[in-house]
């Protein structure tokens, strides 16, 4: 996976230290050890390691309500693959402007949805754009595909977001 060192890639938001997830799928904060072996993770291991920060989510039911919230996690997955579609196209055509146009967009709705795996590739990737660097941002569309279907298929299965 590729490892963001951006002093712009947002900082882990849960209340407890995370634990190194285990599984081919870090389904969240779901699949880890056991309390009785915690693996305490570094800032930067536990962004790596989070997919979806089910705090950040709680965090915007609150402000927006749960309606709101729903609605909102509901349009950020249906938009996503015209999202990955345009950076993809961005990359390809080495339109920079039209690339730090959708990695921003990519990485502050991932944060408000609670994809801080898939937030942290947009801070990354953003890096990249400034830089200009076409290998690292081919690269770059690799991870950003993998994490944003994972976190899809994550967050349309999510039993939180279904009516009561």
């Amino acid at each position: 996976m590729f490892v963001s060192h951006s002093p712009a890639a947002p900082t882990g938001l849960a209340n407890e230290p995370a634990r190194r997830c285990t599984g081919k799928a870090a389904d969240a904060e779901r699949r880890c050890p056991s309390p009785q072996e915690p693996q305490l993770m570094t800032p930067q291991e536990e962004l790596e390691a989070r997919l979806i920060s089910m705090d950040r989510l709680r965090e915007l039911s609150d402000q927006v309500g749960v309606e709101s919230c729903r609605r909102f996690v509901s349009n950020f997955t249906s938009m996503w693959e015209g999202r990955f579609t345009r950076l993809h196209h961005a990359v390809q055509g080495r339109d920079f402007d039209a690339a730090m146009d959708v990695v921003l967009s990519i990485k502050i709705s991932s944060h408000m949805a609670g994809a801080e795996r898939l937030s942290a590739l947009g801070a990354a990737a953003q890096d990249l754009v400034a830089r200009r660097d076409v290998r690292g941002l081919e690269e770059m569309v690799t991870a950003v595909r993998a994490c944003g279907a994972e976190t899809m298929a994550y967050l349309n299965e999510l039993d939180l977001f279904s009516a009561a």
